[in-house]
């Protein structure tokens, strides 16, 4: 979800891989063979990437906009209020990349003077790994075993 590639660069990666193994000599030999079977790979991950990247991301933004939202009302310091403010309004205009504004929520509640901060990160780090498990479920789908 948080990944650097994108689906651009991935099919512009598998594209080059495809098109440079069509001047291969026949048989192939291992590392031929390995970097098809990665391209395979990398197909499989972006058709995970395109299908439930979305969901994903939506599900966490919901959950991310409660999580501040309840925050807000248990924040007693000023300056942790207005972080969380920013973090709200971030998540529900979206002009920001969610990865961005996560990274600054848990950089003011970790500097924050406020009590309730602590409890938030907790939460925000259970909630980035129940995204990571969601993340690798959906990339291991289908996946030959």
């Amino acid at each position: 979800m948080f990944d650097p590639l994108t689906p651009a660069r991935l099919v512009g990666m598998l594209g080059e891989l495809l098109r440079e193994s069509a001047r291969w000599d026949r048989p192939l030999d291992e590392f031929r063979t390995s970097q098809l079977l990665s391209a395979s790979s990398v197909a499989r991950y972006l058709s995970a990437e395109l299908a439930g990247a979305e969901p994903n991301r939506s599900w966490f933004t919901e959950q991310a906009v409660a999580l501040v939202a309840a925050a807000r009302e248990e924040a007693t310091a000023p300056s942790w209020r207005e972080a969380l403010d920013r973090a709200h309004t971030d998540l529900v205009v979206g002009h920001r990349p969610l990865g961005e504004v996560t990274a600054s929520a848990a950089r003011a509640a970790r500097s924050a003077g406020d009590p309730a901060a602590a409890a938030f990160a907790d939460r925000l780090r259970r909630l980035l790994a129940e995204l990571a498990d969601r993340d690798v479920e959906l990339l291991t789908a289908g996946e030959p075993r």
